[in-house]
């Protein structure tokens, strides 16, 4: 026989959860939970509260596995997952603190207009919300849930992984019956439409439906398109086996791009989600695509040869033109040699012998000034 619980007075700003945490205004709410910013009396910061459905708070089966699965969510330490700091209780209705994001979520900064969506970098978003989620499926967790209303993205760009209101633990009795579906159709896999259980597979495929909304919104990348098409492949054995091979292709395709454009490399690193700030110990290279940095590099190479082959051909022009002149000059003054040197011994008695023809071109031009000295003594 299911329990029935009193449920405490109607949720509104100004009311105390547990004697600690006071709302302030609704964030957000679904069919599950509503959202609320708050603070924190003891440690005086801001946090956001997540208030279970009364509907929800009547079950006790479901009060039980909720806090276990809270806990589950509560050992996440990632900087792309929103951190949740305490599971709590208010009078029969449970309640888990998070991590509140002032951004907002990655859905409602796409609907604004102005500096709130042009401030969005895709990429970094794509590559950020990646990292999350290979965290949580490193932790055996699967989200089911991902979609931009469950990305947050902070003011400083970060992106955060959130609401895992559908999250499966490992080992747990799922919170809904076998056949049921659980989810955002627009981000579902198609196994899960077959009536297929949730798998990594399917919540990448959630993964490229998001970045899709990201290119629909602020235009086609073509790094971005083409990890889009990995991610919903529509056989499930066809996309990424995980989120850290999503992170590679699109790092892979980030070199490819730069050999393309030369553009720098952006100030975050797409990296290994395993840690943000150095490569994961014995993470191979990314091996680059033959058409983009080696093709720059021949024709670059193919550039640089024919500079050099027209300066040497403007270096042999002048100098084949001064032995031309040069010796146009010892023809000269050998004839006025003979022309004044009247009878007698012939006029070439006493030249010295002029340098064979194949000589070196050094060697030529000192016969040539040989003879023109003998020839004006």
């Amino acid at each position: 026989m299911t329990e029935r619980v009193t449920l405490p007075e109607a949720l509104a700003p100004g009311r105390t959860l547990a004697g600690r945490y006071t709302l302030e205004r609704l964030l957000g709410t679904g069919g599950m939970a509503s959202v609320w910013l708050a603070t924190d009396g003891v440690l005086g910061r801001k946090v956001a509260a997540k208030v279970i459905a009364e509907a929800l708070a009547c079950e006790d089966g479901w009060l039980r596995r909720f806090r276990r699965e809270a806990r589950a969510i509560a050992a996440l330490n990632h900087p792309n997952v929103v951190r949740v700091f305490d599971l709590g209780d208010d009078g029969g209705r449970p309640f888990i603190v998070m991590q509140y994001v002032p951004g907002g979520s990655l859905a409602a900064r796409l609907r604004a207009e102005g500096a709130a969506r042009a401030s969005i970098d895709a990429r970094r978003v794509a590559a950020e919300l990646l990292r999350g989620v290979a965290h949580i499926h490193a932790a055996g967790l699967l989200h089911r849930d991902i979609k931009p209303g469950n990305i947050l993205v902070g003011e400083d760009g970060a992106a955060m992984l959130g609401d895992f209101g559908a999250v499966l633990v490992p080992g747990a009795t799922q919170l809904t019956a076998t056949g049921d579906v659980l989810g955002t159709a627009r981000y579902m896999a198609p196994e899960l439409l077959r009536g297929e259980p949730a798998s990594t597979a399917s919540d990448l495929f959630a993964c490229g439906c998001a970045i899709d909304d990201l290119l629909r919104t602020l235009g086609a990348e073509p790094a971005l398109s083409d990890l889009v098409d990995e991610l919903t492949a529509p056989d499930a054995g066809a996309r990424p086996r995980s989120a850290d091979a999503a992170l590679r292709s699109l790092d892979e395709a980030r070199f490819a791009s730069r050999g393309r454009r030369g553009a720098p490399a952006p100030h975050w690193r797409l990296g290994p989600a395993r840690d943000a700030t150095r490569p994961a110990p014995g993470r191979r290279v990314p091996r680059l695509p033959v058409t983009a940095r080696s093709a720059t590099s021949i024709r670059g190479a193919a550039t640089r040869a024919s500079a050099r082959s027209g300066r040497a051909r403007r270096e042999r022009v002048p100098r084949a033109l001064f032995v031309a002149v040069l010796a146009a000059i010892a023809l000269v003054a050998v004839v006025l040699a003979l022309v004044s040197g009247g009878g007698g011994a012939p006029a070439h008695a006493g030249l010295p012998a002029p340098a064979p023809l194949g000589a070196p071109l050094k060697a030529q031009l000192a016969a040539l000034r040989s003879e023109i000295r003998a020839a004006t003594r």
